[in-house]
């Protein structure tokens, strides 16, 4: 569907004489709307909107999601330079590689600029292989044409392919002692480390170059710093590609008082998933406090859900997701679907349907014995009980001792990763505080007994012809004497005089499904249990679990 917003922009756009513009370098630019492409390659009548702060572009290889952000950021130019001295433009050619025999054709498209009077400007640009005679081809952008006044407009940009940069091992880096960072400098470079991949040891890190090849930062030298910038890992060395340019643009905007684009290339290169989400919502905030649009492609799943999640940015049109979407597309003029549900993200990644893979991914759920299993699925509603293998044996005997549960959690999580661990009710909290595997649940328990413990009491304490005895077909005295016969005389006594040894023997000697039965109405009638955030601490861990595998997760 095409963006409403964007369609409205582009019937109200003016030209440059209609806006009595004169001189494109004079133009003050409030924001970039996006670029409406006439013809380039198989594209035609192709329209691009961009996010006020952040746009991401994705879809499969070869469906021209690089050429697509070479083509929105290289109308602009300016003087600016980073802190090694080199332009922050990215210079065109190494950006797109025309060819001599495919690329004959003179493209073009709309560009649309929301100037900060808020009046919309639409203006022509040419984009085509330059052959002079003698020469080496190179591409050109003409913007507006090629009269006096016509030119780049003035906007700090950048294009960083974090994919290509060469790995520090092939280069012939080193720190450049000439170049300092400010204490504001280090400072911003220490926290971003910390927030993206959480390494502390960026604060007054050295800027390291191999000149025209790598820009880059290693980690700053202390008493507990262990490796210098010749060992870090590649997604080290693409933030520091990436902070270094961030900079560069905010040096560039005290400086001249533009504004910019910040295009980025395979943004999510060499980072783990939580890394990529740590960017992700650094850059939104980023280029809100500073008034830059900032567009990455990507092919993380990972990633494209987690942006999903920022329904309000999508709303307000803070944030964009354009899907370059190869279904239904002729001669390889491809759709653009704009801010796709997650289903169609995958499918489109994945010629696959995440509902159809969904059913067949199912997670273990480790628990102590067949009761602690019962109260789980009185407990959870019936879509989530189906996505769940419960385990109750994964030692000898009839069960799994808390012990070995809380000792997996405790010093073999990494056998755990497709895992839930729910422990019964009397597990005291001094027993887990240590544990740091983050998929441990505790079964609800008023009294922090044994669920078998729990049952007994609450039946035995309910009044002669209670709904429960009417449902379950048995007059409250027939349990009364079935608890006897385990030594159980839940009447008038304190719970925890209650043998537990006892109730675990009823519990084990009884029918299942009558135990079922009893436990579904408990669950649902007892205000503790019917009120406790077990279900949605459960389904809270599901979902971790099936976006870590790139899966829908449940509302």
């Amino acid at each position: 569907m095409d963006n409403q917003k964007f369609i409205t922009d582009i019937k109200k756009a003016k030209t440059k004489k209609a806006l009595s513009i004169t001189d494109n370098k004079q133009v003050n630019i409030k924001r970039v709307c996006g670029i409406h492409i006439h013809n380039f390659r198989t594209l035609k009548d192709t329209k691009i909107p961009l996010g006020k702060n952040l746009t991401i572009i994705s879809g499969k290889n070869g469906t021209m999601k690089s050429a697509i952000m070479g083509l929105i950021g290289h109308p602009f130019s300016t003087d600016a330079k980073n802190i090694f001295g080199k332009d922050l433009k990215t210079p065109v050619h190494k950006i797109f590689k025309l060819s001599e025999e495919y690329d004959q054709t003179r493209y073009n498209y709309d560009l649309l600029i929301e100037l900060e009077n808020e009046e919309i400007l639409t203006t022509p640009v040419e984009f085509y292989l330059r052959n002079d005679a003698g020469s080496i081809p190179v591409p050109r952008v003409v913007v507006s044409g090629r009269q006096k006044g016509d030119g780049n407009f003035n906007l700090n940009t950048a294009f960083i392919n974090l994919q290509r940069l060469f790995p520090m091992i092939n280069t012939e880096a080193e720190e450049l002692e000439t170049i300092e960072y400010s204490a504001e400098q280090a400072t911003k470079i220490g926290e971003f480390y910390t927030k993206i991949i959480q390494k502390g040891n960026y604060f007054n890190a050295n800027a390291v170059s191999d000149e025209g090849f790598k820009y880059s930062l290693g980690p700053a030298k202390s008493k507990k710093t262990i490796y210098n910038f010749s060992a870090i890992s590649s997604g080290e060395d693409n933030l520091g590609h990436l902070i270094n340019v961030i900079m560069a643009f905010e040096d560039a905007m005290r400086q001249n008082g533009l504004k910019g684009i910040l295009c980025i290339d395979e943004i999510e290169a060499s980072l783990h998933p939580s890394a990529q989400k740590q960017l992700l919502d650094y850059l939104l905030k980023w280029s809100k406090r500073n008034d830059i649009q900032v567009i990455f492609n990507t092919h993380s799943l990972y990633l494209i859900q987690k942006a999903i999640e920022y329904e309000r940015d999508i709303k307000e049109n803070n944030l964009q997701l354009n899907f370059i979407s190869t279904q239904g597309a002729r001669d390889l003029n491809y759709n653009i679907i704009e801010n796709p549900s997650y289903s169609q993200a995958y499918k489109e990644l994945t010629f696959e349907n995440p509902e159809d893979l969904s059913e067949n991914y199912k997670i273990d759920v480790l628990v102590e014995d067949d009761s602690a299993k019962s109260f789980i699925n009185a407990l959870l509603p019936r879509n989530i009980k189906n996505r769940i293998n419960i385990t109750t044996k994964i030692s000898e005997g009839t069960g799994t001792s808390k012990n070995i549960l809380k000792s997996l959690c405790r010093n073999a999580s990494f056998l755990l990763s497709n895992c839930i661990v729910v422990l019964d009710g009397d597990v005291l909290p001094d027993e887990i505080s240590k544990i740091k595997f983050d998929r441990l649940l505790i079964l609800p328990d008023e009294f922090s007994f044994a669920p078998e413990v729990s049952l007994i009491y609450y039946i035995g304490n309910l009044p002669e012809g209670d709904d429960f005895f009417v449902k379950m077909g048995r007059e409250k005295q027939a349990f009364i004497r079935d608890f006897s016969n385990y030594e159980l005389y839940p009447e008038g006594v304190a719970i925890n005089e209650m043998k537990v040894t006892g109730c675990k023997s009823w519990a084990k000697n009884l029918k299942r499904q009558d135990f079922n039965k009893y436990v579904n109405y408990y669950c649902k009638n007892d205000n503790f249990i019917s009120k406790s955030n077990f279900k949605h601490d459960f389904v809270s861990k599901v979902n971790d679990l099936l976006v870590e595998q790139s899966l829908p997760a449940f509302e």
